[in-house]
């Protein structure tokens, strides 16, 4: 772990970026391996040989679910580079900086599905629209990155606060060269004018993932829990 973070604070921008959209985008990938062998090979290959077509609640379980599962891993990576890497304690500055970076990546990451100038929607049987899907997975991230570092409930409200205009500001200046401005910009004011609406959605999707029974986050609890009790045992 140290080797391969340990020298992240000299790395380019771009390396940078890179790290965090490699380990987002695996981990996603890997909660729905993870999902598929929780409900079984075999019923997994029936239901899932029209996938395209198959829109419905647990298709969009399946993506809440599945980035959730890569933002916890991302966060628990970088507290470790932090904890144990970086060089010296980070300041508030330089925290919100960092954590707004990641964020910054997660727009950049949404902005290459093809559905970002869809409508708005909170359709509980449609895929979840990318502006929903940013702040979930930003807020879950910075969710498991407050529970690892240990930090208090207005820490975490703090973080949340800042690093969303954080995340802006970065992606504005790093989405010139990717993609064009002109989506970015249609995502941030759509994310910016139904913030609260987007919010309040995506944490109840979050919450709906309790009784998803095919969840990677609830398989990955389980087995850290086993791992837990070993230990004490």
């Amino acid at each position: 772990m140290g080797a391969y973070w340990g020298s992240l604070h000299s790395d380019s921008l771009n390396d940078l970026l890179e790290h965090f959209l490699i380990q987002f985008t695996f981990y996603h990938e890997f909660a729905h391996l993870v999902q598929y062998s929780v409900e079984g090979v075999v019923e997994k290959q029936n239901s899932k040989s029209n996938v395209i077509n198959r829109i419905s609640r647990q298709v969009q379980n399946e993506e809440v679910d599945a980035d959730y599962f890569g933002a916890r891993f991302l966060a628990e990576q970088i507290h470790y580079y932090l904890k144990y890497d970086y060089e010296g304690v980070p300041s508030e500055e330089e925290l919100i900086g960092f954590l707004g970076l990641v964020g910054a990546t997660l727009f950049i990451y949404f902005l290459a599905f093809d559905d970002i100038r869809l409508v708005l929607h909170y359709d509980a049987n449609q895929y979840p629209h990318p502006a929903i899907r940013i702040i979930n997975a930003l807020e879950a991230f910075i969710d498991s990155f407050s529970t690892v570092s240990s930090l208090s409930e207005y820490t975490k409200e703090y973080l949340k606060n800042h690093i969303n205009r954080e995340s802006l500001t970065i992606a504005k200046h790093l989405i010139i060269e990717i993609y064009s401005q002109e989506d970015f910009n249609y995502l941030r004011n759509l994310y910016m004018a139904n913030f609260d609406g987007i919010i309040s959605f995506g944490r109840k999707l979050r919450e709906e993932l309790n009784s998803y029974e095919f969840s990677a986050i609830k398989e990955k609890n389980r087995l850290e829990a086993l791992y837990d009790q070993s230990n004490d045992n």
